[in-house]
């Protein structure tokens, strides 16, 4: 299985003001 990660280097991960969703996925991107 690949698995890609792409974000924009000049946005913070995960983003300031966002809610519990990204948080889950930056969590699960973190861990993989």
């Amino acid at each position: 299985m690949r698995i890609a990660q792409v974000a924009p280097l000049v946005l913070p991960v995960p983003p300031v003001r966002y809610g519990g969703t990204e948080r889950v996925i930056y969590a699960l991107t973190e861990e993989l």
